[in-house]
């Protein structure tokens, strides 16, 4: 019989399918669309030879962990201004606020924690307290900088902190001053210390094992202090070589010799460290004078000026004016986040800076703002709000 003769069979009638069957059915359909997706992106992957972008990291706030260690140069001696003597060596209780996740990123510092290993090694900040003062009045600014992924090793300076003056007595509170001349060697040793605490082999401070970006460290003070970090950074009477910092933070400082026929001249090194130069227009204890002394006397541009309306020679710095010393806050943790980068972009530090200009302005260029010059009051250093 020909195909042509062959009955035509008769339909069959369609099976219908249970609602299981139609899922099961839905369920195969889908799952091989999503295998020919899935090959396809593959393939281009691979033809392409590229790879597909990551997930960008969650930015990490840490907590901070408080340690104390203790260093000695053996090479300089110490005045004392109680029984006019000196010792033979320099001996510098050193605070050491570094980063930790314990036991909760952003809460409040804690003794001896485990610190951040795996997530350094970190910036250093070697920072100087002001005159009469400790690191722990700085509390606030100094927990702000670790939250932000940086050590900071801060020293008693060791005729100048609280206890040391007020063992001098009222009648000569100030002599002691005169022993600011050694703290830039202060801090270069210091700096020194802790690039060899890093080292595993090292017993001079434990907690700084693994934890110290050797190549990226900064200066960084308060009134005396800042006094103390400029001249260590831009002085070439105090350099010291082997040492070089990426950037110096100058909060109310002055020159050594200022007010005087012959202040200091300050010179940039040759690896032309960033300037930030914090300072209130109404501060009486060091006047504006001279904080805009060293910021033109800094011959680099690489500077930025962030002038305070109105605060005492404190309260920016240790948080009891709350608005001004949030800019202080936020603007030094940028600046030395960019600083510690590879480049130093200024346009997020520009905004940071003017976000609140009835509080500060920040500005940059070769010219420090232009501020009414005061008649230094020191009176005026110690008022806290």
């Amino acid at each position: 019989m020909s195909r042509s003769q062959r009955p035509i069979a008769a339909s069959r009638p369609k099976r219908r399918l249970t609602m299981a069957q139609r899922r099961a059915r839905t369920f195969r359909g889908l799952a091989a669309l999503l295998l020919i997706v899935v090959i396809a992106v593959v393939t281009q992957v691979v033809t392409s030879g590229s790879k597909p972008s990551p997930t960008a990291p969650a930015v990490v706030r840490y907590s901070v962990g408080v340690a104390s260690c203790t260093f000695v140069d053996t090479t300089r001696s110490t005045p004392n201004y109680v029984t006019s003597t000196s010792k033979l060596d320099r001996v510098l209780v050193t605070e050491i606020r570094y980063p930790t996740l314990s036991p909760r990123p952003g809460s409040k510092e804690t003794q001896g924690a485990h610190p951040a290993v795996g997530h350094g090694p970190f910036p250093l900040i070697v920072f100087g307290h002001g005159y009469r003062l400790t690191p722990d009045t700085y509390a606030k600014l100094l927990d702000r900088w670790v939250a932000a992924g940086f050590i900071v090793a801060a020293p008693k300076f060791p005729d100048t902190n609280q206890q040391a003056v007020t063992q001098v007595g009222t009648a000569d509170e100030f002599l002691p001053e005169a022993d600011d001349i050694n703290q830039p060697g202060d801090m270069a040793f210091l700096t020194k210390s802790m690039i060899g605490a890093d080292r595993p082999s090292s017993t001079l401070c434990p907690v700084a094992h693994h934890l110290v970006a050797t190549n990226k460290i900064a200066l960084a003070g308060q009134s005396d202090g800042a006094t103390t970090a400029v001249a260590l950074g831009f002085d070439p009477k105090y350099g010291v070589k082997g040492v070089h910092y990426r950037a110096v933070v100058d909060l109310s400082g002055e020159l050594f010799g200022a007010g005087s026929q012959t202040p200091d001249t300050l010179v940039v090194p040759a690896n032309n460290p960033a300037l930030f130069v914090a300072q209130s227009a109404t501060d009486t204890c060091n006047p504006p004078q001279f904080s805009t002394a060293i910021y033109n006397g800094v011959k680099t541009t690489k500077k930025w000026f962030l002038k305070i309306n109105d605060a005492h020679h404190l309260p920016p710095y240790i948080g009891t004016s709350v608005s001004a010393f949030n800019i202080v806050a936020s603007t030094t943790s940028k600046f030395l986040a960019n600083a510690f980068g590879t480049k130093l972009v200024g346009k997020s530090l520009m905004k940071l800076g003017n976000a609140h200009p009835g509080v500060a302005t920040l500005t940059t260029g070769q010219k420090a703002p232009a501020i009414a010059p005061l008649t230094q009051a020191p009176g005026s250093c110690y008022l806290t709000s």
